[in-house]
């Protein structure tokens, strides 16, 4: 329900962001009407990995055998503001950690392919990047979800050359 609830409120986001461009689908594309020609195009697709490090300080105290849960969402996008051709790529991971005193460290992988349209003047291939970072007390059979964390690591930044793997090191406090 969690996942749900900030995938929609993501999607929601970056659909307002980029109003008009085609809806999100995981791991593909997907061209909408005069986009069709750059979906079939023959472009190599850019490929890469966005690593992910949260360590995660408690101010709370939780107790033994709590769980932090972790999510990273991407979204590629390639844009050219001149015609209008666009594509939009989702991509989610998650990732869990047992809290330790007052401490927790989660790590996601990200790997994306995409393929974006060539550089020149108008086009924009650029990347936003999303967490939700919760922890549950876990009591017996029931899971209380006590704190959430939602924020953006990555707004509108350039998606690097192909084979790169870009690393984030966050910081959050629940």
């Amino acid at each position: 329900m969690r996942i749900f609830r900030l995938a929609a409120i993501g999607g929601l986001a970056l659909g307002l962001v980029f109003a008009g461009s085609v809806s999100m689908a995981a791991q593909s594309e997907a061209p909408d009407g005069e986009n069709a020609a750059l979906a079939n195009a023959a472009v190599a697709p850019t490929t890469g990995t966005l690593a992910l490090t949260f360590n995660i300080k408690l101010s709370s105290s939780y107790p033994a055998g709590s769980i932090v849960s972790c999510l990273g969402i991407v979204e590629g996008v390639t844009q050219n503001t001149m015609t209008g051709a666009g594509n939009r790529w989702t991509e989610l991971a998650t990732s869990s950690s047992k809290v330790t005193g007052s401490t927790a460290t989660c790590t996601i992988s990200i790997p994306y392919s995409w393929s974006l349209q060539p550089t020149g003047t108008g086009v924009q291939n650029i990347y936003l990047g999303a967490y939700d970072i919760s922890v549950a007390d876990i009591s017996g059979k029931t899971v209380l979800a006590n704190r959430t964390s939602t924020s953006f690591f990555a707004h509108f930044t350039p998606i690097p050359v192909t084979g790169t793997t870009t690393k984030f090191t966050l910081n959050v406090t629940l």
